[in-house]
């Protein structure tokens, strides 16, 4: 990635609907709840144990306050 194109995200996560900006990159975008579209603090999640497929990392499951879970990172 270009530094533009850095400075370009930046400034769209700073001024921007994060909402929208999920759609474009959900795996980005992880602290976003994906169903009730609310963004949460790192504190907020309640962050799982990572998972591990045959002794690789696979990813981090949290939940948003509300109970919806989903993959923080992948």
């Amino acid at each position: 990635m270009k530094t533009a194109d850095a400075e370009k995200w930046v400034e769209r996560i700073r001024t921007g609907n994060l909402v929208e900006l999920l759609r474009e990159d959900p795996d980005f975008f992880a602290f976003v709840c994906r169903q009730c579209a609310v963004v949460y603090c790192e504190k907020c999640w309640t962050v799982g144990v990572p998972e591990f497929d045959d002794g690789f990392y696979d990813c981090t499951r949290g939940t948003c306050p509300k109970g919806h879970s989903q993959t923080l990172d992948d």
